[in-house]
């Protein structure tokens, strides 16, 4: 398998595992990892995990937990909740698990959903 599939697939356990979790809102992807077409060998994954604001401190201090997907080489969050997260087969993963409301002010392009129950409102993910 290269790189992209094993990037790929990673993702998908990812959403699907914050899928699963309590007060998570939904999963989009943005830059390559959005435009599939785009992603290749070298591409990290860029996403955000939208919450509620009661679910936030939680899920960021359990991302660990994403260890069940592969090794972990590197895993830091900066500004507070902005996760780099470098999976030991060189999967990099550049996400943030923030509230709809911090979209606004957080750095992305255009993106798209990769999971949102049926019943959550989307808000628009263009740039």
């Amino acid at each position: 398998m290269g790189q992209r599939e094993r990037s790929l697939r990673r993702m998908d356990e990812i959403a699907a595992y914050y899928a699963g979790q309590d007060g998570v809102l939904a999963v989009a992807a943005f830059g390559s990892n959005a435009e599939r077409e785009r992603l290749d060998d070298s591409s990290d994954l860029d996403f955000l995990v939208f919450v509620e604001a009661d679910a936030k401190a939680p899920l960021l201090e359990t991302v660990v937990r994403l260890a069940q997907f592969g090794e972990i080489d590197a895993l830091r969050i900066v500004y507070g909740d902005a996760v780099q997260l470098l999976f030991s087969d060189g999967v990099l993963c550049d996400f943030g698990i923030i509230t709809p409301e911090q979209l606004k002010t957080f750095p992305h392009g255009a993106g798209r959903y990769l999971w949102r129950p049926e019943c959550w409102e989307p808000i628009d993910l263009s740039a």
